[in-house]
């Protein structure tokens, strides 16, 4: 499979055409009151959004004309847990760039949180669609998965999407030279000497 810049850039585009079709159906079964399943879609609409930052970011870090680096993308487009963790990731940025400081730290700490919690999000998934053993009884997905925890999803699947859109359509304008500017960054040296907006977010964390 070619996996050049333009094929790479283009799947980054349609995997988040894919996500707002996906969590628009988990809308219509939310409004349904078919929570389940509509927490199936936003999460898939999370996964979806982890997958086209992925595309988007193996060319803007150059990392895609190696065959190990075609590889490791391969692989990653079909991880469930590692497209969550990216499309995790997104809130950080997020609250990177908000002002308000109680919402700045409730996306930092509810996505450490998630991050933490992969596997119980994937199992979640797995609960929405199918008749599940837990304590040794049969539970069916509706038992599990109820309104709330949907609209947390929805939440979630929507800002997600709507940041990485924003966020790729901005530096599509400028994408060569912002590119250039990144592959540059020493990374060792921004690790030891992080830039005070990092140092702020850190704060934010709760012990």
């Amino acid at each position: 499979m070619i996996l050049d810049k333009k094929t790479l850039l283009e799947a980054a585009k349609l995997a988040l055409q894919n996500a707002e079709e996906l969590s628009n159906e988990a809308e219509l079964l939310l409004k349904n009151k078919h929570f389940s399943r509509a927490f199936t879609l936003y999460q898939l609409s999370i996964e979806e959004t982890g997958k086209s930052a992925i595309l988007f970011n193996s060319v803007l870090f150059n990392q895609f004309k190696t065959p190990s680096d075609k590889a490791k993308i391969l692989k990653e487009i079909k991880d469930h847990k590692v497209k969550t963790k990216v499309s995790q990731g997104i809130d950080l940025v997020l609250a990177m760039v908000t002002e308000d400081y109680e919402i700045k730290k409730s996306l930092l700490n509810n996505a450490l949180t998630q991050h933490k919690e992969i596997n119980k999000i994937n199992n979640f998934k797995n609960y929405s669609l199918y008749l599940s053993i837990i304590d040794n009884k049969f539970i069916k997905p509706s038992e599990i998965i109820n309104k709330k925890l949907a609209e947390e999803f929805k939440f979630y699947a929507k800002i997600r999407l709507n940041a990485t859109r924003q966020y790729q359509e901005s530096m599509s304008s400028k994408f060569e030279e912002i590119a250039k500017r990144i592959q540059d960054i020493d990374k060792d040296d921004l690790l030891k000497n992080p830039p005070e907006s990092i140092k702020e977010l850190l704060a934010l964390i709760d012990n």
